[in-house]
């Protein structure tokens, strides 16, 4: 799935002109690009995105050294901090791990 910008889309089809091997087909070519295009982009279905959650993985944990810590939820995981650092999202909340890791939470 990838979210777009509806108006930029339309604003980019009213901008092309349909190329056609005679009048005919580029009349109907240009009504599909100005008429009908914008009113299917308008009538397709929304969805509600969430904003995106920053984190970072921590270990704070002194029974579990090794036990990384998602800044956002807590989850905790065991694998190793060098494994860690390419889970670029956490698996349980899905926030964007670009914090880094720290040796704390909240530092």
């Amino acid at each position: 799935m990838r979210p777009i910008d509806a108006d930029a889309l339309k604003a980019t089809i009213s901008k092309y002109e349909f190329n056609a091997p005679n009048e005919m087909y580029k009349q109907g070519g240009e009504c599909v690009l100005n008429f009908y295009m914008p009113k299917i982009i308008d009538d397709a279905p929304t969805i509600e995105a969430e904003p995106v959650r920053h984190g970072g993985w921590a270990y704070n944990d002194m029974y579990l050294p090794n036990c990384a810590e998602c800044s956002e939820c807590g989850w905790k995981s065991s694998v190793s901090g060098d494994e860690i650092s390419s889970y670029h999202y956490c698996p349980n909340c899905g926030a964007r791990m670009d914090g880094g890791i720290s040796d704390g939470i909240n530092e």
